[in-house]
């Protein structure tokens, strides 16, 4: 996120914002049934909702309390998934990030 932002102070005000979105519709403080629907697509692009699935799948498959956790939880992807679509989040960012960098070009005199 800093890649696009003018400015420290802008990218400091933006990315508390960013993270705490991810956090509430991610499923790990809000339950997915308490979204209001018009939101609930934010969980899909959210590294948080994959990540706490996952560790949940990490958790409890093969326990004695796998179904209750599923039951309670909601779990909508498996462990596979969420491990999947997380390497993606990843790849696709550090992509997007370095093709930004190279758009605005060095920051340092090239005289030096």
């Amino acid at each position: 996120v800093a890649t696009v932002a003018p400015d420290p102070a802008t990218i400091s005000a933006i990315t508390p914002i960013i993270i705490v979105l991810f956090m509430l519709f991610g499923g790990f403080f809000l339950e997915t049934t308490a979204i209001p629907a018009a939101l609930s697509w934010i969980r899909w692009t959210s590294f948080v909702f994959y990540a706490f699935n996952g560790l949940v799948h990490n958790q409890f498959d093969g326990s004695t309390s796998q179904q209750a956790a599923e039951a309670l939880l909601d779990l909508e992807v498996s462990r596979g998934t969420a491990i999947f679509v997380l390497f993606g989040i990843t790849l696709l960012f550090r992509g997007l990030w370095y093709v930004i960098l190279r758009l605005k070009g060095p920051k340092f005199s090239k005289s030096l």
